[in-house]
């Protein structure tokens, strides 16, 4: 395998705009590009940037190389992209196909290590450290001087150089000690850089409105803010000064602060953090709050929508030739399930509630004479999807898997009579089992049925029960969210059964290296040589999620030492003199929300396979969660519409039985049809 890094500059901010428009932007230049092929090495210079010290020919060892070996980089996509559309047109590099790259981010993600270089090596070696002579260089020769020329210091490009040929070596090494790639696997991250290269179309008028409207909302909060407390407050990101003014307030009239207490390495702190602001408004009539501070927080809430600084994030990153957002998605972004994320536009974060078409053109006829558009913020975050749009002449089929984790989880069970009665009710409706829940809730509510057995599936109680309730827009008091867990538990006996079972199997296969476990249809095995002991959790449909040095220890908790399975975390960072990663409880809950997540992510990827391999009307051009969106002709949109429907309801084989039931719709703008 060659391992390649490329150096770059550009009049273009990367992370504004995302590697698309950077590397397809004229101004974009390779400074110098390393090569590694076992102990072989080649540093290529840009002679136009390193003049006569520049060598530009390739050895005969590396030309063979490039046209025979995989390509491997640790930000494939990136690499790929300034190969395709700098190197080769500008600097007569060999072309590469997709097919031949590797992509070694995604490689750390699936073993469950952090998708930065940097933090990847550093997981693997605590002793390693970062070299901020790397940033520094970066910010000296790679971003433009105030006037738009580079600097072109000969020592420092020198300096490059060597700092490329150490991404090199630490890529390599990430290569070294990771489980490598199944064929499968490698075929996805194929398969998302094509949904990649497609993109999604934005409506730049739309975008263009909502960041003007969303800028002078922000300076009347701030306004507000600042005559409500007397100047205290001039901003809604003064986070330490709402706080300190939130608990002096609430100390004043006499309110709990338990809302805003939180413990870090068990030393007793206040927030006012998203979640502490949802609860204080939760409970503002109860507690007698006075109207100020909460209007504070209504204040805080509504300048905190990041959802609004995605306009911007779709202006920065859309093509200037077609409107287009392309590289959006992650291949594993989520390493501990394998799920897809998203960069840049984070389309897997934005709020689910919106406007419907024919809404989304009423507050578009209100920008259009620059009328006041009522809670102007919450306005905005209900814009974000449908500001995604179909290409013109073309139209989007928007799929969803109904209720699909919901319904994975018992199929995962396996053969239990509690877990086969929710799978015979999920084929029958899907609504059926939030029905049946509500029922045994005694209430029949039926969102407070589908909100209790989301929350509660994964070993949830009170707290998860609320955090969702309030995504719903719902409101639990303490008492009833303290009594439906037990209830639902004592009527999903199966449930309860089968987090114990995943934990029980996970610490025999720790105890016993080698050999498989199983629980229901999920199974693990303990690879002590694998990142410093690595625990594999075997999923139907060869996925492989990973737990690296994982171990039984005993860990601190509320209810004093107990035996407890914990492993890696990737996605927390230790401090910059620490010399261990942190590292993550695995309790049962956590195992069962891991399994069944990534169980129904092998689902939306089996579906994205068949719709990039299979002939047929249109191409996908995003998917979130549960939900693959097509883009076809408007003269093809009906076969298209019938080809995902087909797709997403043919149940692969290695789930046979899951009751999968997908719906399709027809809509120019994504959202609700």
């Amino acid at each position: 395998m060659l391992v390649t890094d490329f150096e770059t500059r550009s009049r273009v901010d990367l992370k504004a705009a995302g590697a698309w428009r950077y590397a397809t932007d004229p101004s974009t230049e390779v400074i110098c590009c390393g090569f590694k092929l076992g102990e072989r090495r080649w540093m290529w210079h840009n002679p136009d940037i390193y003049g006569d010290d520049a060598d530009a020919l390739f050895p005969p060892w590396l030309v063979e190389s490039i046209e025979n070996s995989m390509l491997a980089a640790f930000n494939a996509a990136f690499d790929r992209l300034i190969w395709e559309h700098v190197a080769v047109p500008r600097n007569n590099f060999p072309p590469v196909s997709l097919n031949r790259w590797y992509c070694v981010a995604s490689l750390a993600r699936i073993n469950a290590l952090p998708g930065n270089l940097d933090d990847a090596s550093r997981a693997i070696n605590p002793n390693i450290r970062k070299d901020h002579r790397g940033a520094a260089l970066i910010r000296k020769l790679c971003i433009p001087r105030g006037d738009g020329t580079f600097d072109e210091d000969s020592k420092s490009l020198h300096e490059m150089a060597a700092y490329c040929a150490q991404d090199l070596e630490a890529t390599d090494n990430v290569i070294k000690n990771c489980r490598p790639m199944l064929q499968s696997e490698h075929h996805d991250w194929q398969v998302n850089e094509r949904v990649n290269a497609h993109g999604i179309t934005i409506d730049s008028w739309l975008a263009t409105n909502a960041v003007r409207y969303a800028y002078d909302e922000a300076q009347e909060i701030a306004a507000e803010l600042n005559r409500l407390t007397n100047g205290r407050i001039t901003k809604h990101t003064q986070s330490q000064r709402i706080r300190d003014y939130a608990k002096e307030t609430l100390e004043d009239c006499g309110a709990p602060l338990d809302a805003m207490v939180r413990y870090k390495d068990g030393v007793k702190k206040y927030s006012i953090d998203k979640a502490a602001r949802a609860q204080l408004l939760d409970r503002a009539q109860e507690l007698d709050l006075p109207f100020v501070l909460v209007r504070v927080l209504e204040l805080t809430d509504d300048g905190s929508r990041s959802s609004v600084a995605k306009f911007q994030r779709m202006l920065n990153m859309a093509s200037p030739v077609d409107n287009r957002v392309r590289g959006a998605f992650i291949h594993a972004g989520a390493g501990q399930t394998q799920r897809f994320s998203s960069r840049g536009l984070q389309l897997h974060n934005m709020v689910r509630a919106c406007w419907t078409e024919d809404e989304t053109e009423n507050v578009a006829d209100l920008m259009s004479v620059y009328a006041p558009i009522k809670n102007c913020m919450s306005a905005l975050a209900k814009l974000l999807r449908p500001t995604l749009v179909a290409a013109e002449g073309c139209q989007l089929v928007v799929g969803d898997w109904s209720a699909i984790e919901a319904m994975a989880l018992p199929w995962l069970a396996g053969e239990t009579p509690g877990a086969l009665a929710d799978l015979k009710l999920f084929s029958e409706s899907p609504g059926a089992v939030y029905e049946r829940t509500a029922s045994d809730l005694g209430t029949d509510d039926r969102q407070l049925g589908k909100v209790a057995r989301l929350s509660f599936g994964y070993g949830g109680g009170k707290g998860a029960l609320q955090a969702m309730a309030r995504g719903y827009q719902m409101r639990i008091d303490d008492n009833t969210a303290q009594t439906l867990p037990i209830i639902w538990r004592r009527h999903n006996a199966w449930a309860v059964d089968f987090w114990r079972s995943l934990e029980r199997a996970a610490r025999r296969a720790i105890a016993h290296p080698g050999t498989q476990y199983t629980a229901g249809r999920v199974a693990y095995q303990f690879a002590p040589a694998l990142l410093g002991g690595t625990l594999l959790c075997i999923l139907p449909g060869e996925t492989v999620i990973q737990y690296p040095q994982a171990r039984i220890e005993q860990v601190q908790t509320k209810f004093g030492l107990k035996s407890s399975i914990t492993a890696l975390k990737a996605a927390w960072k230790p401090a910059a003199d620490a010399t261990t990663w942190p590292r993550v409880t695995l309790w049962h809950g956590l195992l069962a929300e891991n399994a069944d997540q990534a169980f129904c992510a092998s689902i939306l990827r089996h579906t994205l396979r068949r719709l990039d391999s299979e002939p047929g009307p249109g191409d996908v051009v995003m998917h979130v969660h549960d939900e693959p969106v097509v883009e076809a002709p408007e003269d093809a949109i009906e076969l298209a519409a019938q080809r995902l429907h087909d797709v997403m309801n043919d149940v692969p084989e290695f789930a046979a039985g899951l009751p999968l039931r997908a719906e399709v719709s027809i809509v120019d703008r994504y959202g609700k049809s």
